[in-house]
């Protein structure tokens, strides 16, 4: 069961791509992308901050289903494989510029943010966008979300440190480099 759970989500299976616009998928990472805009509205303006952490939480949620969704319905689209790696920047990099808002625009200089800055943005580049989703860019995603959703409930809800910035900062770089690596390798064969 374990496994044909992590294929489902890890393993993006050879999918022919159509040229739709309109599919389910692409609306519901639509909707990711909207939900990222409101996300930096909540936390520029201080309006809702305590449903911050809620907001990551559901354009985390767009980011599983858009892609059971391509695979169930068979609906992989060229629109989609640009907007789906476009959501989870927009909302890596909205998350990186709320900590550096929370704890100081140092944050925004320090090591593992210009790591992560930097491979996030050459991963976006033309060449790995024509590769095959790999389960370690999903896992790398996944650990971003994690790291930041916690540092925000840690924020926005528990009012108390748990674990330091710079320690989910780090896990995140490694997520990256780790990710980066594959990719080169994968870009090479």
């Amino acid at each position: 069961m374990w496994k044909r759970l992590a294929a489902e989500f890890l393993v993006e299976p050879e999918a022919s791509v159509s040229q739709k616009f309109l599919t389910w998928p692409n609306l519901v990472t639509g909707i990711g992308i909207v939900l990222t805009g409101i996300y930096c509205w909540q936390f520029f303006s201080g309006a809702a901050a305590t449903l911050i952490p809620i907001t990551v939480f559901l354009v985390g949620l767009s980011d599983l289903l858009d892609g059971l969704l391509a695979r169930r319905l068979n609906q992989h689209s060229r629109l989609g494989k640009i907007i789906d790696p476009l959501r989870d920047r927009l909302l890596g990099f909205a998350m990186l510029i709320n900590a550096a808002i929370l704890k100081g625009a140092g944050v925004l200089f320090s090591a593992p943010v210009l790591i992560i800055v930097a491979v996030e943005t050459i991963i976006f580049l033309p060449p790995f966008l024509r590769l095959k989703v790999h389960a370690i860019g999903k896992l790398r995603q996944m650990i971003y979300l994690a790291c930041m959703w916690l540092f925000l409930a840690e924020v926005y809800w528990l009012k108390s440190e748990i674990a330091p910035l710079a320690v989910f900062l780090w896990v995140m770089a490694a997520a990256s480099l780790s990710a980066f690596a594959v990719y080169i390798r994968k870009l090479r064969q």
